[in-house]
């Protein structure tokens, strides 16, 4: 934290991505001298000349918001956002354009970026301003994201443990009755092999009842690989039974 930062000060990492050397270094000096004074925001600039640079950036350092020029050769703003949001969907991205570049900055808003800024003499209280702002509605809409898959998550599963009781339901009549008849066939049976085949069909119902007895008392599972060797269900995955 600078020294003249007081206690409360929030400090943000911002990376500028940029070929231009001067404009990259011009801004990165400026954010990094902001924090100097009785100010409640404070920034620690990052550099990078390229999309490539910019992960290798992220790999190593906590950043919170991105300065990303939209004309860089090789690969532009545009794919490098969607690479980086990829892999750090809760980056906050600014697209810095050219003038006249308007309508390319809304695209990019339309498919992850935050903000966007002009070149054109940006101001350091504007760029404060894009930042925190950035990095706030980032954070905000990550947390609903999260908040909503977390609840589609666990409707799913509510759904699917009402799916399984009724299914249990269903077949605990048909399975007792099969048990029943197995029973009184194997009284009846004259021969071994009869008696050994009514044998292994009364464990193979057994085995059913056992099933349908864990699936009835499920309130929450995990799931695991189907089964190997059936081409169809492949990359599927099914409800783990724990033993007893």
């Amino acid at each position: 934290m600078p020294a003249n930062c007081h206690a409360e000060c929030r400090r943000f990492a911002v990376l500028v991505c940029d070929d231009d050397e001067s404009y990259r270094c011009s801004q990165a000096r400026m954010l990094n001298l902001f924090n100097w004074g009785e100010r409640s925001v404070s920034f620690k600039a990052y550099e990078a000349a390229s999309g490539a640079e910019a992960i290798e950036v992220l790999k190593r350092q906590k950043i919170d918001c991105i300065l990303l020029d939209y004309d860089m050769p090789v690969c532009n703003g545009i794919d490098v956002m969607r690479t980086i949001l990829e892999k750090y969907p809760e980056l906050a991205v600014v697209i810095v354009t050219g003038a006249g570049d308007e309508m390319t900055a809304v695209e990019a808003m339309k498919i992850g970026a935050v903000d966007y800024l002009n070149k054109g003499g940006i101001s350091i209280e504007q760029m404060e301003k894009t930042i925190i702002n950035a990095v706030t509605r980032a954070r905000i809409e990550h947390q609903l994201e999260d908040r909503s898959k977390k609840l589609l998550e666990a409707t799913q599963k509510k759904v699917m443990l009402e799916s399984i009781a009724s299914a249990c339901h269903h077949l605990a009549q048909p399975v007792t009755v099969l048990r029943t008849y197995i029973v009184l066939l194997k009284r009846k049976a004259n021969d071994e092999e009869s008696k050994q085949m009514l044998v292994e069909a009364y464990k193979a119902v057994e085995l059913i009842s056992d099933i349908i007895w864990k699936l009835n008392r499920l309130e929450d599972y995990k799931t695991e690989p189907y089964l190997e060797g059936d081409e169809k269900r492949k990359g599927t995955r099914m409800i783990k039974l724990e033993n007893r």
